[in-house]
């Protein structure tokens, strides 16, 4: 029986050593909502001395696979944003979009790595500007390096905000193409809190396979997210 394996995954199109460091500061896990129309992206990146990186910004209505391209459901910025610009905030108009959950995420473009895709380790909510329904957003908070308990079991521990509803969370895997149901629905109280479940290895497939974590609001709007680790199931001849 093999233990959990943890990892953020980097999707890219080719495995290169050369990368440009850039990571996301907000949005971070669930708080952050629009306001007014717009809100703040923040990322810290490196120097590229040559000056061969440049990214675009977009974001996904659907959460960020670990183990594909994301869709680039909203474009946010013109491409060629280059690394070197020492602002590193962006500034997202979102008049007009309809409410609901994004997660951005950067793409980036250097001659020598090729195509990267950067994440936000967070989404954000895109309110209604007409003061109608909230939508709801979760994140996983459980690190994606936490060990297990002794019993093999792993504390997936889900943030929901939900103004407006009472909601409800499933969790499944995903592998690909293919996925299946872990537990659910787990109520939420009203307003969003945090929600614990104990998942089991033998809840999953033999091998790696991914958590996908979804909320529905009582009017049916929905959020989903996939936690940035990898979840390892029992061996096929071993007990869970």
């Amino acid at each position: 029986m093999r233990g959990w394996v943890t990892a953020v995954v980097l999707w890219a199109g080719n495995a290169l050593a050369h990368v440009v460091p850039f990571d996301f500061v907000a949005p971070s896990g669930v708080g952050q909502a629009t306001q007014g129309g717009k809100t703040t992206l923040q990322w810290v990146d490196g120097m590229d001395p040559q000056g061969l990186a440049a990214f675009q910004l977009f974001a996904s209505r659907g959460g960020l696979p670990p183990d594909a391209p994301p869709a680039r459901d909203l474009t946010l910025s013109d491409a060629g944003l280059p690394v070197n610009e020492p602002s590193n905030v962006f500034e997202w108009v979102t008049s007009g979009l309809a409410p609901g959950c994004a997660q951005p995420f950067a793409v980036m473009q250097d001659t020598i790595e090729g195509e990267t895709v950067r994440p936000s380790r967070g989404v954000l909510r895109i309110r209604p500007e007409d003061g109608g329904n909230e939508p709801p957003a979760l994140w996983v908070v459980t690190p994606p390096d936490e060990p297990p308990a002794a019993d093999g079991t792993l504390q997936v521990r889900v943030k929901v905000v939900d103004p407006d509803d009472v909601g409800a969370v499933t969790l499944s895997w995903t592998r690909g193409d293919a996925g299946g149901f872990l537990a659910g629905p787990l109520p939420v109280p009203d307003g969003g809190g945090l929600l614990s479940y104990p998942l089991r290895r033998g809840e999953l497939p033999p091998g790696a396979a991914f958590l996908r974590a979804e909320v529905v609001g009582f009017d049916g709007q929905r959020c989903a997210v996939w936690w940035p680790g990898v979840l390892q199931g029992p061996d096929d001849a071993g007990p869970a």
